[in-house]
């Protein structure tokens, strides 16, 4: 039966035909898609289990996620566009500060005058949109020291295609300004259009920023270090603790990218996870687990905000950011179909991240800095996740089939949260043993 363990050999492979790793069929390694490409909270794509892999097995596993960002869970619960932050409205003080001839700052407020409109208003606002699509290649080696304690390492490989678009959508104002304009005066009318039409880009380059433009790269993620220790293990449940120690290998965040995907975070993590295994008729396994991971203080330059809500700015300083944490809890359930090789799983996910907060500002007023932290709160996210998976390793128990593997397909689906990418999340893993 499948959570059994009747003979040497089957305790050998004993835990291998429901795993955890990136899929339900894996067992050591957590390497979630938040460590993996930096995105702070996002959908997991595995289910825990307390189990380890027996003395001298080692498994390699390669795992292959996709998954696109466009769009995330605002502060109150709502879906909103990823490029929300350009949508801004354009006020005409923004207008003039973009000339850089007085002369034609001076033509600008005396039209706007001349035609009765508002010099405290704005011509209309900025529209943009940011569509990404992660694909993250994941090679992971865990192996048994001992029948209690296995160890992992796992390298994510990932790859960015970002699409973004810029634009500018005028009001009755910014209609009647360009009308007024263009019959003065030809030359300008044209130079205005672009100008408004580019509104965003011109902006941002004055600041000091990339322009927001389509990209695709390639970097190293954050590389993870598991380890897990069975605590106890018999027939029907098993407890386990689990730690993790992340590297900061990856591309940290950009401070002149206006539209940027890390694949690192840029600090140290450190974690534990309490993981507990029940087995029900032999073919059902429950697990139900929890745990907290920290985050460990770094330095990096970052942009201070002028005002609240924008994160445009002209001034940058160097901070420190604070220690934060990362709670984690799920539950799951794995049935077993038959001797057919192939079991299902279904599980939930709560994730819950603390707002950043920086330390050792002094060039600006200290409100501009809670105007930093406002602009990342914490974050909670509610996912579920479905599982699928195939393995020949009874088949090999049986000398029915040449080598022991299993194959599995994941889909996860963030359900609700605050401040957090709602996004699906779709997994492919392959799992060896010898």
């Amino acid at each position: 039966m499948l959570f059994q363990k009747s003979t040497l050999e089957r305790r050998k492979f004993s835990g291998f035909s429901l795993k955890k790793g990136m899929g339900i069929l894996g067992s050591i390694l957590v390497l979630q898609c938040v460590d993996a490409v930096a995105l702070d909270l996002t959908a997991p794509f595995f289910l825990e289990t307390a189990r380890t892999l027996p003395k001298g097995v080692r498994n390699p596993r390669f795992v292959n996620v996709f998954m696109s960002i466009d769009s995330k869970f605002s502060d109150i619960g709502n879906a909103q566009p990823l490029a929300n932050p350009i949508d801004r409205s354009v006020r005409w003080s923004d207008v003039i500060d973009m000339e850089k001839d007085s002369i034609k700052k001076l033509a600008i407020s005396a039209l706007l005058q001349a035609n009765q409109i508002d010099s405290q208003g704005g011509p209309g606002k900025t529209t943009g949109q940011v569509y990404s699509v992660f694909n993250v290649k994941v090679p992971a080696l865990a192996i048994g020291l001992s029948d209690r304690f296995t160890v992992g390492v796992g390298i994510p490989i990932v790859k960015i295609d970002v699409s973004a678009d810029t634009g500018f959508q005028k009001n009755p104002d910014g209609q009647k300004f360009a009308e007024r304009l263009c019959a003065a005066s030809p030359v300008e009318c044209t130079t205005a259009a672009a100008r408004f039409n580019n509104a965003v880009n011109d902006k941002l380059t004055n600041y000091g920023y990339a322009p927001v433009a389509s990209s695709s790269s390639t970097h190293i993620g954050d590389v993870q270090i598991i380890g897990k220790y069975s605590l106890y293990q018999d027939e029907v449940q098993g407890f386990a603790l689990k730690s993790t120690f992340v590297l900061p290998t990856g591309r940290v965040s950009d401070v002149n990218a206006a539209v940027d995907l890390p694949t690192g975070d840029g600090r140290f993590q450190v974690g534990g996870v309490a993981t507990y295994d029940r087995v029900f008729a032999s073919d059902y396994r429950w697990n139900t687990y929890g745990g907290i991971q920290a985050l460990m203080p770094f330095s990096q330059e970052r942009r201070v905000p002028v005002e609240l809500g924008n994160p445009v700015s002209n001034e940058k300083e160097t901070l420190t950011r604070n220690l934060a944490g990362l709670i984690t809890a799920g539950t799951s359930i794995v049935r077993k179909l038959g001797p057919t090789g192939v079991s299902i799983g279904a599980g939930y996910n709560l994730q819950y991240m603390t707002g950043a907060s920086y330390s050792g500002g002094t060039q600006y007023a200290p409100q501009r800095y809670g105007y930093l932290e406002a602009l990342t709160p914490a974050q909670t996210l509610h996912s579920a996740t479905v599982v699928a998976g195939f393995s020949t390793v009874e088949w090999f128990q049986q000398k029915k089939f040449i080598y022991p593997f299993q194959a599995n397909l994941i889909f996860s689906h963030p359900f609700s949260g605050r401040n957090a990418p709602n996004n699906d999340v779709v997994a492919g893993e392959l799992v060896l043993f010898f």
